[in-house]
């Protein structure tokens, strides 16, 4: 994604999207792209607009579109009163100035809950978290039908607009068709300021500034790891009305992020809502493992493996799960997470002699309150590894060096030497919870992987060979977490006492 360069190419034709893509027959055309633009932005006409598009491939989850306006927009900013008492957006000074902006459509599963935590999360980092780069949102729906923004919560309709024919390219044999699309219906969408810079590549990891960019990421996530007020439980946002009766799961946790409206943690937008609040690291770790065993025993390209994954998993979700030693507080303070802290959600702009600067973070899609350790074990849980591990050790150093490392992780800090030859990540550095925390989400993930799907047309040679992999994954975790056990319960008051970090901030008051 080429955040740097303002020009968008004029659409001619558009790439096919494979069936397996989450934004398969997810589209806006440009007229509808312009109504939707024109009814969030005081004063701005359609004939001032210009609308390009992401190209097929360059995103999974949702539908990109670039949208340029031929003179700058001023904005003006929610300013969140002290105490959360009360925010102002019509009356405030805080304004901001953009000629670009990202229209971000998301694809199938996902749709209301998704987009609702990803606004809630740039308005607690825009609220919380100032220094840290990352987009403003603009406007948002998360129904595809009520238009919200921050002035305007509450929301309005948008305009109707006739769908038009398009070109397309058929995947298959790259021939060009006429494709009648019709404007998707239904699917929640936001609009953001577009922020300058290109994701993170190789080049800008090489060498001493490599490890520079390394600290400078390393900043903005001991910023929110800090500044963010913790959490009382583990899950994903919404936005819910301040008079409205929120889900049984869910837990306050900011009063008036937008006039007559607050965020609750509820749930997991990945899984089905839990009946209860996740108030612990072990009830989550419970949570998403019964997740994954019922998406095993509801997956249809499963059978080869299944019964015996479910049977393992089971097992060890009965019997061994509460003996885990990373378990053995009752209560910790959940931060907040990015969850997706990749190099292409980090964009970065030239800078010095070589040498790259942090201009953005983007895609908090996933982010939450999850457990201190999860940010770096979601990182680390596998073999598809996009930071180098030799400059792993420089973002984990100046972590530390802010005091927003987990203690599993700062008392054995790799060196780079080392990094380089690492056999399996989740047993190569940090203590026993880090470990564990790193197996325990191996384990979720390959119990049910989520790449197994009917549209990707595996043959069976090849589907039973990623089963059989992932049951090897499964079998592993549970023998390395099971390795972990003592072999007798621990005693005294250690085993079920609460710890709180004097690193982060509390929760706030209601």
């Amino acid at each position: 994604m080429d955040h740097l360069t303002p020009a968008i190419p004029f659409r001619t034709a558009e790439r096919l999207t494979p069936r397996a893509n989450p934004n398969y027959d997810i589209y806006f055309s440009d007229e509808k792209i312009k109504s939707v633009v024109e009814r969030c932005l005081a004063n701005v006409k359609k004939d001032q607009m210009t609308i390009g598009h992401l190209p097929t491939g360059k995103s999974f989850n949702n539908r990109i579109y670039f949208i340029n306006l031929n003179e700058p927009w001023l904005n003006t900013r929610p300013e969140w009163k002290p105490e959360d008492k009360e925010v102002e957006v019509a009356k405030s000074k805080t304004q901001i100035q953009s000629s670009f902006l990202v229209l971000k459509i998301a694809g199938h599963p996902f749709g209301r809950n998704k987009v609702q935590n990803e606004v809630a999360c740039l308005l607690l980092l825009e609220k919380y978290c100032p220094s840290v780069p990352c987009p403003k949102l603009i406007a948002w729906s998360d129904d595809g039908k009520k238009v919200r923004t921050p002035e305007f919560p509450r929301g309005f309709r948008e305009n109707e607009v006739k769908s038009v024919p398009v070109l397309a390219i058929e995947a298959e044999n790259d021939k060009l068709i006429e494709n009648p699309r019709k404007d998707t219906e239904g699917q929640g969408w936001m609009l953001l300021t577009r922020e300058p810079g290109k994701p993170v590549s190789p080049e800008d990891l090489s060498g001493k500034a490599g490890d520079e960019l390394m600290r400078q990421i390393a900043v903005h996530v001991a910023t929110w790891r800090k500044d963010m007020p913790t959490a009382k439980a583990v899950g994903n946002l919404r936005i819910v009305g301040s008079g409205s009766q929120p889900g049984p799961a869910a837990v306050l946790y900011d009063k008036s992020i937008l006039p007559g409206y607050d965020v609750h943690i509820d749930g997991l937008i990945t899984n089905s809502s839990p009946q209860s609040p996740l108030g612990s690291a072990e009830k989550y770790a419970a949570f998403s493992l019964k997740s994954s065993l019922k998406k095993l025993k509801e997956g249809k390209l499963y059978g080869s493996t299944s019964d015996e994954v479910y049977d393992m998993v089971k097992r060890f979700l009965d019997v061994s799960l509460p003996k885990l030693p990373m378990f053995r507080y009752a209560f910790e303070p959940m931060l907040f997470t990015h969850d997706d802290l990749s190099t292409r959600n980090v964009l970065a702009l030239p800078h010095g002699n070589g040498g790259a600067k942090v201009s953005s973070i983007i895609d908090f899609e996933f982010a939450g309150f999850f457990p201190k350790d999860e940010e770096f074990a979601n990182c680390l849980q596998n073999d598809n590894l996009e930071w180098p591990l030799k400059k792993y050790g420089s973002f984990l150093d100046e972590l530390k060096n802010h005091e927003a490392l987990p203690e599993a992780l700062a008392a054995k800090i790799p060196a780079a030497s080392a990094l380089g030859n690492a056999s399996d990540m989740a047993l190569e550095f940090g203590t026993s919870d880090f470990h564990q925390a790193t197996l325990m989400l191996r384990l979720c993930i390959n119990a049910a992987p989520w790449w197994i799907k009917e549209e990707k047309e595996f043959t069976p040679e090849k589907l039973e060979e990623e089963m059989v992999a992932a049951k090897a994954r499964v079998a592993n975790a549970i023998t390395w977490l099971e390795g972990t056990i003592p072999e007798t319960p621990e005693k005294g008051e250690g085993r079920r006492r609460s710890r709180a970090s004097s690193t982060v901030r509390p929760s706030p008051k209601p």
